[in-house]
This record gives structure tokens, sequence and C-alpha cells, in this order.
């Protein structure tokens, strides 16, 4: 008899289990598809609007979902490395919300940065675009969507020696 109800326990628990397994979401095709092609580094050209100038930057997006960027600003000390998180969507483009710290001319920290971006990725080409929204340090929203427009990577690869 305690064999029988041994029995009707592990095969609860194997159900369970199988069960809940099979009610998390799998990613979509698109989604790993997306995951797959955005990995990597990627040499970004940023245009600049009302007649500032273009700037550049690297970005890095992880296996994890994490993300890094360093820029062609950070010589002038207006901001700092970026860092953020990035998600497929089920439509294959990626979400991706990074901060950055941002300075006065003295060196002092005097807020934070956040760009909010959808990325379509073809191959070793990206196109997205992005809005940028001003914080205090604290995190409290000042200011969304100052400024908005498209923007472009190239994947960086290796080559032979």
């Amino acid at each position: 008899m305690l064999t029988n109800l041994l029995k009707k326990i592990v095969v609860a628990v194997i159900l369970t289990t199988a069960l809940s397994a099979a009610a998390e979401r799998a990613p979509s095709a698109a989604e790993s598809r997306a995951q797959g092609a955005i990995v990597g580094t990627w040499f970004v050209r940023v245009p600049g609007g009302g007649g500032a100038q273009d700037f550049y930057a690297y970005q890095t997006f992880g296996t994890n979902g994490t993300f890094t960027e360093t820029s062609s600003l950070l010589g002038t000390l207006p901001e700092g490395p970026a860092h953020g998180a990035w998600k497929a969507g089920a439509d294959g483009k990626i979400a991706l919300t990074f901060e950055l710290f941002s300075f006065d001319a003295a060196g002092t920290a005097v807020g934070r940065v956040r760009v909010r971006c959808l990325i379509d990725v073809g191959g070793n080409t990206f196109h997205a675009d992005g809005k940028v929204d001003i914080l205090s340090l604290e995190g409290e929203v000042l200011a969304e969507a100052v400024a908005s427009g498209p923007f472009e990577g190239t994947r960086v690869q290796t080559l032979p020696l």
C-alpha cells in the first residue's frame, strides 16, 4: 500500500513539473533570431540634431540581455559610459533601454540620461529609432523625449592577422 502511495506521489510530482515547464512561454522564432543577431559589438553613428555634430559609439550587447556603450563624447566629459538592458520582441525587433551619467563643465555629476530604442537588425547592420529622457541623479524623470531620431550601427568583426 505504501508503494502505491509513493508511486502516486512520484507521478504527481512529474506531472506538475511537466505542466509547469510547458506553461512557460518559449521564445518565438523571431525572438530567437533577433537574440542571436544582436549579440556582439557594434560601431554606431548617431546623427547630430539641430545643428549638433554627429557622434560615434561602440555598443556591446551581451547574450544575457546586458548592454554597455562608450562614445566619442566621453573625452569631452559631458557623459559617462552607458549601461542597460535589451530584450528581443515577438516581432523580431530589439527593445533597448540604457542610462548614463551627465556632467557639468567642472566634471560634477548633474543628472542621468536615459535612452529608449527599438532596433531592427539585418545581418551586419542595424537601424534604430531612439528617444532620450533626462533624469535627476536619483532617477526622477525631469523631461521625456527631449530628443529623438534614427541611428545606425555596423557589426565589429574579427579580421585576420
